[in-house]
């Protein structure tokens, strides 16, 4: 049953526009008129094609078939629509019927490629649900002089085994003083701590993050020793060696803030050794603009190393167009890499096209012989049957005069022995017969010469 998709429902997620008309998948064996599937004022303006999908899908998740009908004022045939069931068959519609026509131009006009309705259903689960995107809109507060978000919700998509989390604010709990600093960045988080919100699809996430501080999640649980601990170890002779100031000792503040530097110091510099790519797909960009944070307002601070801050200020920024960038080039790789794969297996498609047509050739003289060779052999059993008709009716001739002959038979067999037992009889009479014979000659004799005297004589 077709189905016509100008009818059917709103629900659809746009996959791409052409010509100012969304494109959403279609049932299979779907037909309707115009955009975005077959061209509208062409050649005239007014003139609406039409067009219908199979119900094969190919890989990409586009349908396989798509015709196109033409126009009611091209139809050659009121009874029969002008139906194109390829693009090469339009083609050489338009350059028989309008060669000067730019093809190009025409079939840029509209989409060919329709997607299927179930392939798309599975691209838009992927896709960023509008509710989850607001959320990153609410609006902001300040706490101890941080800009941080009110609800602290993130909108994710999950699309495999991670999920994606855009960051909009992180709240920062022990600065006591300094400049407000709004952190965006992109961070990955396991699965397991997503929660399904119910204003979002299937695969739309909200994650509410807990507090942070300046400190890391490992050192914020209790009994776990600090990832700098090594590196104090390391450093203890060269520590004992250096007798403390006065000022130090004096001002014992002073001196656990410049160790607090120090430690600052250490773990900033073990996050920039995990390199940029590592960093802008980890978890650690809080940590990381924190820990700038409390470095560019110590008093020790050169001015390189403050350019170098104001430069990791700008990570979590420049670390969203790097995963879109790297994602891409990933999607770009997986598409050449497809496309080369497709065009190495397009040779070994044709080699097996063309045994599949010389086979197919085989076939069909062999299924000609035997077509043949079947019909000389209904033609034979036709005059077998034929001959087969002629001594059947010849046998029951011949039974009927076998019959007739075995009737007359027995009639003259019945006759015969009738007649040798009336011989047998007469044999035993003949002496006698052959007496009374001859008694009876004599007697006519003797009669005869009696008036034998009369014949002859007159009076």
């Amino acid at each position: 049953m077709k189905t016509d998709v100008s009818k059917a429902g709103h629900d659809c997620r746009p996959l791409k526009r052409k010509s100012e008309v969304l494109a959403c998948p279609v049932p299979p064996r779907a037909s309707g008129k115009g955009l975005p599937y077959a061209p509208v004022d062409w050649p005239n303006v007014g003139d609406i094609w039409g067009w219908r999908v199979g119900s094969r899908v190919s890989v990409e998740g586009f349908y396989s078939h798509h015709f196109l009908y033409a126009p009611q004022h091209l139809q050659d045939k009121p009874t029969r629509k002008l139906l194109f069931q390829s693009k090469t068959s339009v083609l050489h519609y338009l350059k028989s019927q309008f060669p000067e026509a730019d093809s190009e131009a025409f079939f840029a006009s509209f989409t060919w490629h329709v997607p299927a309705e179930a392939h798309s259903s599975k691209l838009s689960k992927c896709s960023p649900s509008p509710q989850s995107s607001s959320s990153k809109k609410e609006a902001g507060k300040l706490v101890k002089g941080v800009e941080v978000s009110n609800k602290k919700q993130e909108a994710a998509v999950h699309c495999g085994k991670e999920v994606m989390v855009d960051v909009p604010a992180v709240e920062e709990q022990t600065l006591a003083s300094g400049p407000t600093t709004k952190i965006s960045g992109r961070s990955r988080v396991s699965e397991s701590r997503a929660s399904v919100s119910p204003h979002d699809s299937a695969c739309h996430y909200a994650i509410d993050l807990k507090q942070q501080g300046l400190k890391s999640l490992d050192e914020s649980q209790p009994g776990l020793i600090p990832e700098d601990y090594d590196h104090f170890l390391n450093s203890l002779d060269e520590i004992l060696s250096v007798p403390i100031t006065r000022a130090e000792i004096s001002n014992p503040a002073a001196s656990s803030h410049k160790e607090g530097m120090t430690q600052i110091r250490s773990k900033l510099s073990s996050l920039l050794a995990m390199g940029f790519a590592s960093l802008a797909d980890s978890n650690k960009l809080t940590e990381l603009i924190a820990l700038a944070s409390q470095l560019k307002n110590g008093p020790t601070v050169s001015p390189r190393e403050i350019s170098m801050l104001k430069l990791i200020e700008e990570i979590p920024m420049a670390s969203n167009s790097f995963l879109d960038a790297k994602k891409l080039s990933g999607q770009a790789e997986k598409f050449f890499a497809d496309l080369d794969s497709k065009m190495a297996n397009v040779a070994s498609l044709r080699n097996e096209y063309i045994v599949t047509k010389q086979q197919l050739e085989i076939c069909q003289a062999d299924e000609a012989s035997a077509l043949s060779a079947q019909m000389e052999i209904d033609e034979q059993i036709a005059a077998l049957q034929s001959r087969r008709a002629d001594i059947t009716q010849d046998l029951k001739l011949t039974n009927k005069k076998i019959v007739q002959y075995s009737s007359s038979q027995k009639k003259v067999m019945e006759c015969l022995q009738k007649i040798v037992h009336d011989v047998r009889a007469a044999n035993s009479e003949k002496q006698e017969w052959e007496l009374r014979k001859k008694r009876s000659a004599e007697q006519e004799a003797e009669i005869l010469a009696k008036f034998a005297p009369l014949d002859g004589f007159s009076f």
